[in-house]
């Protein structure tokens, strides 16, 4: 009935948010970026972390040819990759699961492999 399926989609949207929501990468990020890091993507940014980080300079959007080249300019910056996007081998900073699958963060300057193609 349609009172039964109100109940299970108010009841589900906790858990629901809760796997897609991004607020604690933007936040992250905010606080970076307030520290003076640079912010790069690989990816098209969307303005996924804008609101909940305060962000006030745009992400740059980068490939993984692009990725090498920046990591050396901002040896400081942070990379974010999206769920589905091969890793880089260097230590994660910040990770976050979502039903897509995994956010993750690197430190640029630890950046030391970059996947193929």
């Amino acid at each position: 009935s349609l009172s039964c399926a109100a109940i299970c989609v108010v009841a589900s949207g906790p858990l629901l948010r809760d796997e897609f929501d991004l607020q604690l990468l933007g936040q992250y990020l905010g606080e970076q970026e307030e520290a003076g890091r640079a912010l790069a993507i690989v990816g098209i940014y969307e303005g996924q972390f804008g609101f909940y980080g305060r962000l006030r300079r745009p992400i740059t959007s980068l490939d993984f040819d692009g990725a090498k080249t920046w990591a050396l300019e901002h040896p400081n910056g942070l990379i974010i990759t999206e769920p589905g996007r091969s890793s880089f081998d260097a230590p994660i900073v910040l990770r976050q699961a979502t039903l897509d699958g995994d956010w993750k963060i690197y430190q640029s300057g630890m950046v030391r492999g970059f996947p193929p193609k």
